[in-house]
C-alpha cells in the first residue's frame, strides 16, 4: 500500500449468546463511538427456538485508507490474541481471513469465526485481542494495524465467565437443555478438570442447614429406559461417581413399582484384580459408618448380581471391624448376624438349606457316584464298599451337602469327594437281605457301593448288632430288588 495509511477504529463487536433463554449482546468500543443495541438476527426456519446459535460474531468498523474514509473493496485477516502485545502468542494455528469485503464511506462489517479455523473453543472466559491486518483486494502484503482490539463483554455476559457465580431465587437458576439425538453420550452438563490434580469434573453443593431442609447440591433426571439421571465415568483408577459426607455420601431413591433402581454402578474393566484394589460398579468407604447402606419397605435392600465369572457382591476388610452386619430396624443396635473381619460367622437365627447332611471333602478313588456307600481303603483314600457288614465303612457319597468341611476357600479339590458322615442323604440300596422299610438299620452289602439291612445276631441267648458297620437308619422303603432311599446317616 504505497504512499497510503490505513486506520480502522472499532464501532461495536457484536456477539449473541443464547443462555437459558436469555438474549445478551456483548459491545466493544474505540475512539469514543458507540452504536446502540441492534436487533438480534431471525434465525431461520420453521422453529426458531430450536436452531442452534452459530460460532459467528459481528464485527464492525471503520477504516481509513490515507485521512479519507475508504471505499472500496478490501481483505482483511484477523488474528486473536490473548495479550495486547507479543507475538509468540497467536491462538489458534491459523489466521481468519475475509477478503474482498466491501467498503463504504470507511464502514465494513464482518461476521467472525475464529473457533472452526481453530477447531477448538479460543473463548473460554479469557481476555482476548484482535489485531487486524488490511490490503487493496488482491494485491500487495498485509499490513498490521495497532493496537489490538479488546473483546469486552456486557455485564450480564460476564456472569458466564469462569469463577462467576450465578445466584437468585427461581426454580432453576441455571438450565442446560440438550436435545442431541446422536449416539455416543450426549449430555446436558459436562464437567471436565483436566489440570487438578484434586479437582472434580462436577460439584455441588446445598447449605440449608435447617432440621426440615431438603434439596440437592447435584440433581439429574431422565426419562430414557436406559438413561441415567447423573452419571460419572472414570478412568485411569479414578472414581466415576464419589460422594462424601458426615452421614450419607451417596444417596438413591426409586420410587418405581418394578425394574427400578435407586444406585446403580457398572464396571466394565479387565483384569480388575491382578494387582491391589479392583474394579468396582459401586464402591463404599466410610471412616466411622456404612460405606454402603441399604433400607427398603417393601424390596430388596442391596442387591447384588453377577452374569459371568464376576463377583455380585464383594466385601474388603483390613481394619478390627467386621465385614458383613444385618441388623434389625434402622439404626438400631439389635445384630442378627455378622461375619467377622478373620471370617467367623454368628447368626441369631437358624441356618435353612434344601440340603440336610454334612459333608467333610477327602480323597478318593476314580469313578464313585453319589449315593455309593463308601469305605476307606488301605491308602487312605474313599472306595465302594464290596462286602457285607464291612467295618472299614465310614458313610454316603453325598449328592447335595448343606455344609461341607475341608473345602476352604482356593484349596485344591481334585481327587476329593463330599462323605456324608452325619443328616439325611439319598443311599443307593438292595434287598438281598430282605425287604427294607422305615427304621431298618443298614450296613454294607455285597453289591459294590450298596446299603442292605442290617440282620440282628443272637449270642448266649442275647440280641444285637455288629458293631462299626451300621451306616443309618432308613427312611424309605425297597421291597425288591434295588434302588435308591433317603436314610439318616449315624455312624455306629
Amino acid at each position: 500500500m504505497k504512499g497510503r495509511q490505513i486506520l480502522v477504529s472499532v464501532l461495536t463487536l457484536a456477539v449473541l449468546l443464547a443462555v437459558a433463554g436469555l438474549s445478551v449482546r456483548l459491545s466493544a468500543h474505540a475512539e469514543g463511538q458507540a452504536q446502540g443495541p441492534q436487533p438480534p438476527e431471525k434465525i431461520s426456519g420453521p422453529d426458531a427456538a430450536a436452531a442452534p446459535v452459530s460460532n459467528y460474531f459481528t464485527y464492525q468498523g471503520f477504516l481509513k485508507d490515507g485521512s479519507a474514509p475508504a471505499n472500496g473493496q478490501y481483505d482483511f485477516r484477523f488474528d486473536l490474541y490473548p495479550t495486547l502485545t507479543g507475538v509468540g502468542s497467536l491462538l489458534g494455528s491459523s489466521y481468519l481471513y475475509k477478503t474482498n469485503v466491501s467498503v463504504a464511506n470507511g464502514l465494513f462489517t464482518v461476521q467472525l469465526d475464529f473457533n472452526s479455523v481453530a477447531g477448538k473453543n479460543l473463548f473460554t472466559g479469557d481476555a482476548r485481542y484482535i489485531e487486524i491486518s488490511v490490503r487493496h483486494a488482491g494485491s500487495g502484503t498485509y499490513t498490521p494495524l495497532t493496537p489490538r482490539q479488546e473483546l469486552t463483554a456486557a455485564p450480564y455476559a460476564l456472569s458466564l465467565k469462569p469463577g462467576a457465580i450465578i445466584s437468585g431465587t427461581a426454580y432453576q437458576n441455571l438450565k442446560v437443555q440438550s436435545n442431541h439425538p446422536g449416539g455416543g453420550i450426549p449430555a446436558a452438563l459436562t464437567g471436565e478438570m483436566l489440570i487438578a490434580k484434586d479437582g472434580v469434573g462436577v460439584y455441588g453443593s446445598h447449605n440449608n442447614t435447617a432440621a426440615d431442609a431438603g434439596g440437592a447440591g447435584v440433581w439429574g433426571r431422565t426419562w430414557s429406559p436406559l438413561g441415567s439421571g447423573v452419571e460419572g465415568t472414570g478412568y485411569n483408577g479414578a472414581n466415576g461417581v464419589k460422594g462424601t459426607s458426615d452421614w450419607v455420601g451417596v444417596y438413591g431413591e426409586s420410587s418405581a413399582t418394578a425394574n427400578a433402581v435407586g444406585v446403580a454402578g457398572e464396571a466394565n474393566a479387565s483384569g480388575c484384580f491382578a494387582g491391589i484394589g479392583g474394579c468396582y460398579g459401586v464402591q463404599g468407604i466410610s471412616d466411622d459408618g456404612y460405606g454402603v447402606s441399604g433400607q427398603t419397605n417393601n424390596g430388596v435392600a442391596l442387591y447384588a448380581y453377577s452374569a459371568g465369572a464376576g463377583v455380585g457382591l464383594r466385601v474388603d476388610g483390613q481394619g478390627s471391624g467386621n465385614l458383613i452386619e444385618a441388623h434389625h430396624g434402622p439404626m438400631f443396635p439389635d445384630r442378627r448376624f455378622y461375619v467377622s473381619n478373620a471370617g467367623d460367622v454368628y447368626a441369631d437365627g437358624t441356618w435353612h438349606t434344601p440340603a440336610a447332611d454334612m459333608a467333610e471333602m477327602l480323597p478318593a478313588v476314580d469313578e464313585l457316584e453319589p449315593g455309593d456307600v463308601l469305605v476307606v481303603g488301605v491308602d487312605g483314600k474313599l472306595a465302594r464298599s464290596e462286602e457285607p457288614y464291612q467295618a472299614s465303612v465310614v458313610g454316603v457319597y453325598s449328592t447335595k451337602p448343606g455344609f461341607v468341611g475341608g473345602a476352604e476357600d482356593g484349596a485344591d479339590l481334585t481327587g476329593k469327594v463330599p462323605l456324608a458322615i452325619v443328616g439325611v442323604v439319598p443311599v443307593k440300596v438292595t434287598a438281598e437281605n430282605g425287604p427294607i422299610h422305615p427304621g431298618d438299620l443298614l450296613t454294607t452289602s455285597s453289591m459294590p457301593g450298596h446299603a442292605m439291612k442290617a440282620k440282628p445276631i443272637t449270642l448266649d441267648g442275647m440280641t444285637f448288632y455288629p458293631s462299626s458297620v451300621i451306616i443309618g437308619k432308613a427312611l424309605g422303603s425297597l421291597e425288591t430288588g434295588t434302588g435308591v432311599i433317603q436314610i439318616l446317616v449315624t455312624l455306629q
